[in-house]
């Protein structure tokens, strides 16, 4: 599946319906749970193909300042990476009601990214609490378990908030609980992942 830098139609009603594909001998079966979650600046560059392992290799800097070496990235440029459990259940959609009996559709659309981390690193949990100290916008891409990347080229641009959570239990672990949010009337853009 290769689907990146949809453009929505100029035209509203009108619009002619895209195609479709459908295999009942072979359908196309994905896994889908998150597995990675990528992110860096809002200011940082969008890919110019975000399928190329090389423009990854340039930019993944856990620690947001050290410059790969050869590459031409600037620090806003930088991704870090956390392994991560997530979904992503049907965005909210609101709808207001208009002059003639119409439907505004959507009026509002959120999108969220539900997101656990169970590496609890001293960086990791101070990380959490920077997410908590304000409403700050984040440049982000998702990995699923079924090898694709979430966010396109120009990734999605969200604001994450990452909580610690002491379950109960014998067997429990600290972790991190948290989402990546965002306002948009469409689904970010679907790739394979290159990394």
């Amino acid at each position: 599946m290769a689907h990146t830098d949809w453009v929505p139609p100029v035209t509203g009603c009108e619009a002619p319906l895209p195609e479709v594909s459908s295999d009942y001998c072979d359908p196309a079966i994905e896994q889908s749970e998150f597995t990675d979650l990528y992110l860096c600046e809002k200011a940082g560059a969008n890919f110019t193909d975000v399928t190329a392992p090389a423009e990854w290799a340039d930019r993944l800097a856990d620690d947001g300042t050290t410059i790969p070496a050869g590459s031409d990235a600037t620090v806003d440029d930088l991704i870090r990476h956390l392994p991560i459990i997530g979904d992503y259940p049907k965005p909210s959609i609101a709808t207001k009601d208009i002059s003639g009996g119409r439907t505004g559709f959507p009026y509002k659309t959120t999108h969220v990214i539900n997101i656990d981390v169970d590496d609890i690193t001293v960086k990791n949990y101070q990380f959490a609490q920077f997410t908590q100290s304000m409403r700050r916008e984040v440049k982000a891409w998702v990995k699923t378990k079924g090898g694709k990347m979430l966010g396109g080229n120009a990734g999605i641009v969200a604001v994450l908030r990452l909580d610690p959570v002491f379950a109960r239990g014998t067997d429990s672990i600290v972790g991190l609980s948290g989402t990546l949010t965002w306002d948009k009337h469409y689904s970010p853009d679907l790739t394979a992942s290159a990394v």
